[in-house]
């Protein structure tokens, strides 16, 4: 897979702060571009199951029989980088430092008051 090859080549700077997985996201209708999600994580030993994780998007389009990297996105960011672009680990740092800081201030548990304010999904019977 093309897209796994490019984030071990683009992301080897930081597999030694986080491992990361990479999943195809089949939202789009057009074959011939294809978005996969790189995946970010830091699980320890104490902690194997992390309480937030970190998304980079990476664009592949088809050019005849060759499958071409068009760049990619980080999660929380509109820019989407050309493929050459300097990668910055700060970034997955970043998102993650934010989404850390976020769970402080919305509790986001099954019985928080936040989630009681949601519209209630009416099951069908």
């Amino acid at each position: 897979m093309v897209a796994e090859k490019y984030a071990k080549e683009k992301f080897s700077s930081i597999a030694d702060l986080y491992q990361f997985s990479v999943t195809e996201d089949n939202s789009g209708n057009n074959p011939s571009n294809r978005m996969f999600r790189v995946q970010f994580s830091n699980p320890t030993r104490d902690s194997p199951v992390d309480a937030v994780t970190a998304s980079l998007y990476v664009y592949v389009r088809a050019e005849g029989t060759k499958y071409i990297i068009g760049g990619y996105r980080i999660e929380g960011r509109r820019q989407i980088y050309d493929e050459d672009f300097p990668f910055n680990k700060q970034w997955v740092e970043k998102v993650i430092k934010d989404k850390l800081l976020m769970r402080k201030v919305i509790n986001t548990n099954d019985n928080s008051e936040f989630l009681k304010t949601r519209l209630q999904v009416e099951e069908k019977e």
